[in-house]
């Protein structure tokens, strides 16, 4: 991403690296879809020692699946930027599809 005011575009930005997440981005990598995942870097598991009830990955570490996960969306082309979301709002560009506008943390 750029550090610049220039905006990239993207089909999809994913706030947040969850399983959930990352199982949304692996899926729009999957499909051709230009993907970015935001994230702080601090999920709110990660206090915990291992997860249970997630196929596949009984007793793995949070941040073994976050690691797993990023590397899956990864080979599809999916990007990460560690960064908060401020806010998002509707584009004011009045012709074309709908756009949403992220601002990031940082102000970018």
């Amino acid at each position: 991403m750029n550090s610049t005011a220039e905006a990239e575009v993207y089909d999809a930005i994913i706030i947040g690296s969850g399983a959930a997440g990352l199982s949304a981005a692996q899926s729009l990598g999957r499909a051709l879809r230009r993907t970015l995942i935001l994230d702080t870097g601090t999920p709110r598991n990660r206090f915990a020692a291992e997860m249970h009830n997630v196929l596949g990955h009984d007793g793995t570490s949070p941040a073994e699946l976050i690691r797993l996960g990023l590397e899956e969306a990864a080979h599809y082309g999916v990007e990460r930027v560690q960064a908060g979301v401020h806010r998002v709002s509707e584009s004011t560009r009045s012709s074309g599809p709908r756009e949403l506008v992220v601002t990031l943390d940082t102000g970018t």
